[in-house]
């Protein structure tokens, strides 16, 4: 029985994350630029930057006004930005959201990590690079693709781990289910700041 309704949440689960995909796929064409490192913009913040500084030498604004430390803060804010709860909660469901960081906690609370899981908790830091730096040579139809695979994979994961170590985790995602269903009835995603929308 236990088999039965756990399937049936990853099942549900997983018919969430596609709907969600397919409303991303019909209303976007394209992420806004906040989530996108455009290093055209840093020289003409680098001149900005120089020209505030009159009357101190010259060696000490270079110092702290250059590309190398202007340019690591700029792919920083960039990096960390989408991992912004407006972003995260836009792009992925509260129940493919719960599930990442059930995947997360049992990741970091287990003392016998598998190769597999390091490859995958990598892939999973790293993937946001994609949209960071690849954004005009990959098409968004396939960048937002391989993030629902990417993130919906871990998201199944850490549901199916929750289901099978907690006694009352049925109850939990079945609020989970009705807060998602709730908030996307009377929510557009936030998608006006999250992409560019189609006309």
């Amino acid at each position: 029985m236990k088999k039965k309704i756990t399937r049936l949440f990853l099942l549900i689960t997983l018919e969430i994350e596609i709907a969600v995909l397919a409303f991303w796929l019909l209303h976007c064409k394209d992420f806004q630029e906040i989530l996108h490192v455009n290093f055209g913009q840093l020289t003409l913040q680098l001149k900005g930057e120089t020209g505030q500084d009159l009357g101190v030498p010259l060696l000490i604004v270079r110092l702290f006004h250059n590309k190398l430390i202007d340019g690591t803060l700029l792919i920083v804010k960039t990096y960390f930005r989408f991992w912004d709860f407006l972003f995260t909660g836009g792009l992925f469901p509260f129940l493919g959201g719960f599930g990442i960081m059930s995947a997360g906690y049992y990741f970091f609370a287990s003392t016998v990590k598998r190769a597999w899981q390091w490859i995958l908790f990598i892939l999973f830091l790293m993937f946001p690079f994609v949209e960071l730096f690849l954004y005009a040579k990959v098409p968004f139809l396939i960048r937002i693709g391989l993030f629902y695979a990417v993130f919906g994979f871990i998201s199944l994961l850490g549901i199916k781990k929750f289901l099978s170590l907690q006694k009352w985790g049925f109850v939990i995602l079945i609020i989970l289910v009705a807060v998602f269903i709730w908030w996307f009835a009377i929510t557009d995603f936030h998608f006006a700041n999250l992409c560019y929308q189609y006309p």
